[in-house]
């Protein structure tokens, strides 16, 4: 998916905080944050699943988009520089961002680096009654 935009800067100077998009976040003592950088309607479900494995312990961090264009606030993860999500990101010892992708099953696909944190993970989600797994897909594994 890509937005229109390169940077958070610019998404704000067009766009307005509380009508097109919202920032919700909330801090924990772990060390954990668990971010959504493309919540609400740009990537349905994130939001809720970044905070449900935040809970109160971990920070939780999702940028949500509330207009019906909301896939035009995609702004790459690696361009995602909202000042709100970068403190948390820095202050955290092990950051989880929250993706969505289209498909006509549903699934939550646990990536990265950190085999026993992902392991732990989808331990933890599948107890859940959550769909998880490791993600098939290397080229995304960080």
């Amino acid at each position: 998916m890509r937005g229109i935009y390169q940077n958070f800067n610019a998404l704000k100077k067009s766009e307005h905080l509380d009508r097109d998009y919202r920032i919700e976040y909330r801090q924990g003592a772990s060390g954990i944050a668990v971010i959504a950088p493309h919540g609400g309607r740009i990537e349905h479900g994130t939001s809720q699943i970044a905070d449900a494995i935040a809970g109160d312990e971990h920070s939780f961090y999702a940028f949500e988009g509330l207009k019906d264009l909301s896939h035009d606030l995609h702004i790459s993860s690696n361009r995602f520089d909202e000042s709100t999500a970068l403190r948390i990101a820095c202050q955290a010892k092990i950051v989880i961002t929250i993706h969505g992708c289209l498909g006509n099953k549903s699934a939550i696909y646990i990536g990265g680096r950190h085999q026993s944190f992902k392991e732990k993970l989808v331990d933890i989600l599948k107890k859940q009654d959550w769909p998880a797994a490791f993600d098939p897909n290397p080229k995304r594994q960080g």
